[in-house]
């Protein structure tokens, strides 16, 4: 997950008037493991984000989640990187939260890269080489 600093912490506590989700770019479909984000950083690009502070929902972790195979495939940092240029070329972070996020999530990469998928390991390097920063090339 990449720590920036706009986040809302805790997604079950959070409402949204349903007539908004037409509003969210139909990319949200590209997302398998940051859908979530990215729907909340469109939303809040929109309306005024309410968190309620009850629980509205409960959740099972188990060991066949979506983001157990995406932390272990690579998925999840390609779609971190996606998150954080998003953030980035919108302007709702810094060139310096920008580059906090990419080098977190580089140190990260590098620590796991030996069981990353070998195509995705391609795409994140490619990201990394690529970034929308000239501070980071």
């Amino acid at each position: 997950m990449p720590r920036v600093s706009v986040i809302i912490p805790n997604y079950n506590h959070s409402a949204y008037k349903k007539e908004m989700f037409q509003h969210v770019p139909d990319q949200l479909e590209t997302y398998i493991t940051y859908g979530d984000w990215y729907f909340w950083i469109q939303l809040s690009k929109l309306a005024k984000v309410f968190v309620n502070g009850q629980d509205l929902n409960n959740f099972r972790k188990h060991n066949h989640n979506v983001s157990e195979g995406a932390n272990i495939s690579g998925l999840s940092f390609i779609e971190g990187l996606r998150i954080i240029d998003l953030l980035y070329s919108e302007s709702l972070i810094t060139e310096t939260a920008y580059y906090k996020a990419y080098k977190r999530e580089f140190m990260q990469f590098w620590m796991d890269r030996s069981s990353t998928d070998k195509a995705n390991e391609v795409i994140i390097r490619h990201m990394f080489r690529n970034s929308l920063s000239e501070n980071l090339v």
